[in-house]
């Protein structure tokens, strides 16, 4: 389904599934919601995770720039 916003959709969507949390906003919308409640250390997990994504965008980034990949 679709959501009021943006980072309700996708980006989150795919977060929650991959931490196997269940994300949302009571009464709009819930996002895995066979997933646990999150905890605090999810936010720290969260944060790698999404570090790594912009790390591996970053070098398919580069390697399209110099022609590596296309």
């Amino acid at each position: 389904g679709r959501t009021p916003s943006p980072n309700g959709g996708w980006p989150m969507g795919v977060l929650a599934v991959g931490l196997g949390i269940r994300l949302g906003k009571p009464g709009v919308y819930e996002l895995n919601a066979q997933g646990r409640a999150p905890v605090a250390g999810d936010t720290a997990q969260a944060l790698r995770r999404c570090g790594q994504v912009v790390a591996l965008l970053s070098v398919v980034a580069a390697l399209v720039v110099v022609g590596g990949v296309t």
